[in-house]
């Protein structure tokens, strides 16, 4: 018959500390105590502990030998302050045949919480249950002893060469955050308050370790594993945890459309695994400067502000300067604007009234419907409208006893998909000082440029293998003369429904 045991420590090169080891003995003891009373415990090596008294009186035994044994290595640690580390393994579960999946879960998660470790976990996605196709790859390092502790490495569509790393770090109730761009190569460091959660203890962020049975015992790397089911539905959850540390060596999980495998890494966390999580610029990136003041609408030379600070200069400074966007866009079929143009476009939007807009296909080799002029602005308490249809030469006008269409001033609802968030610094474009903008996604290609001055976009452009283009924008100062744009003019013989 099998002895009931208590989940062990981590390897011996984890360092315990000595409130640990009372844990365990307080722990110990309480079991003890309840066989005595002839109280069940809970059921580890599914033993029915009311069949016999001598099932009971083993366990006693067992229990009493696991304290025994944790006093030869861990003496030093309950007379002493000072960390101490196991000189001896405990019975682990490599001892039962069938642990209960309840048990060994709660042995995880105290693990995970209790132990003073850093994870590494790498994480393998696919989006198709046979895990055929494209993949990606994500590596994250995360501190359960205090949740602010993150860091995340994303690859490019190799798998191989980095992309973004975006980290976090708690120091003296601040959050230090760090973002690392590999395709501009630009690095943004920002400090705010820390937050009750980020220093927070015990979250550890590495998947959902949850399994309902034990299904046996696999090698994983090296490494003697139990290996458990998850019942959730649609997911096919698998989970395996160290025999020795109790702590996750790996999960899978797959269903329709999608399938992932998570490695997991358990570190010691000393001064130099914590380092992680304040990464070094690496050589040749610029350090960019956060400013931090999202009302601020002009930039000085020396000043760079992050992506989302100028998304908010932006949207201050339209509503302050009051103005109407004039938008230009041409594209063409190939990545290096050859081969003639596709498509062009051009656009007069009201960031602040979204039912003043007018919108003029001037090309449109790609669709039989071909060139159309349609527009409305608001008179009053109604929205007037015309459509204008160069194929079949009709004017179509309406009015709608509605009330305008509101806009929230945003740049992305207005001017395309305004995606670039990330500032590399300033450049000249066509004479003004702008700042330069790349959204840092593989293969988009997207620039952006925003004057200094009125931190309101002036250039995008993007190109991949079957498509290039080119968007240009003009604000213009809101004034009547300027409002008539937005209802296009009725050509001569044209017929109007």
């Amino acid at each position: 018959m099998t002895s009931p045991v208590l989940p062990p420590f981590p390897s011996d090169d984890i360092t315990v500390s000595p409130e640990q080891v009372r844990a365990r003995k307080a722990h110990l003891m309480t079991e003890i105590a309840r066989l005595k009373a002839r109280e069940p415990v809970s059921p580890i090596t599914r033993l029915d502990w009311r069949s016999s008294r001598l099932q009971q009186i083993t366990a006693v035994a067992a229990a009493a030998a696991v304290i025994a044994a944790l006093g030869v290595g861990t003496l030093a640690a309950l007379t002493s302050d000072k960390p101490a580390k196991l000189a001896t393994s405990v019975p682990a579960w490599s001892t039962m045949p069938s642990p209960d999946a309840r048990i060994v879960m709660t042995a995880t998660t105290d693990a995970m919480n209790s132990h003073n470790v850093i994870v590494h976990a790498t994480q393998t996605n696919w989006q198709k249950e046979d895990r055929s196709g494209p993949q990606t790859k994500d590596e994250f390092w995360i501190d359960p002893g205090e949740n602010g502790n993150f860091r995340q490495l994303a690859f490019n569509e190799d798998n191989a060469s980095p992309w973004k790393i975006t980290a976090t770090k708690v120091d003296n109730g601040k959050l230090v955050s760090t973002n690392i761009d590999y395709f501009s190569k630009t690095v943004i460091v920002k400090t705010t308050p820390a937050t009750d959660n980020a220093t927070t203890k015990g979250s550890t962020g590495v998947g959902d370790i949850k399994a309902d049975a034990v299904i046996g015992h696999d090698v994983i790397d090296g490494v003697n594993a139990l290996h458990l089911r998850n019942a959730e539905e649609g997911m096919n959850r698998e989970i395996w945890v160290s025999e020795k540390t109790s702590l996750p060596v790996r999960m899978t999980a797959h269903g329709s459309g999608f399938s992932y495998v998570i490695d997991y890494e358990w570190m010691p966390r000393n001064d130099d695994t914590l380092k992680l999580f304040t990464p070094e610029t690496p050589a040749g990136f610029k350090l960019v400067k956060d400013i931090g003041n999202a009302t601020k609408t002009s930039w000085a030379a020396d000043e760079v502000p992050s992506g989302a600070e100028l998304q908010k200069a932006m949207e201050a400074s339209i509503v302050q300067r009051n103005v109407v966007l004039h938008r230009k866009e041409t594209m063409w079929n190939k990545d290096n604007r050859s081969g003639g143009i596709n498509f062009r476009d051009e656009n007069w939007l009201d960031p602040q009234v979204r039912s003043n807009s007018r919108w003029t296909i001037i090309e449109n080799h790609g669709d039989s419907s071909g060139k159309h002029d349609t527009g409305s602005f608001v008179d009053g308490d109604s929205v007037i409208g015309r459509s204008v249809d160069f194929n079949k030469r009709t004017v179509s006008n309406y009015r709608k006893a509605t009330p305008p269409t509101p806009s929230n001033g945003r740049i992305e609802t207005m001017a395309g998909s305004f995606d670039a968030d990330v500032v590399t610094g300033h450049v000249m474009l066509d004479g003004v000082d702008a700042l330069h903008l790349t959204d840092g996604e593989p293969n988009a290609n997207r620039e952006v440029w925003v004057s200094a001055e009125t931190s309101l976009p002036i250039q995008m452009t993007a190109h991949a293998h079957d498509f290039s283009y080119v968007i240009t924008w003009e604000w213009v100062q809101k004034t009547p003369e300027v409002m008539r744009n937005f209802l296009p003019p009725a050509p001569e013989g044209f017929t109007v429904n």
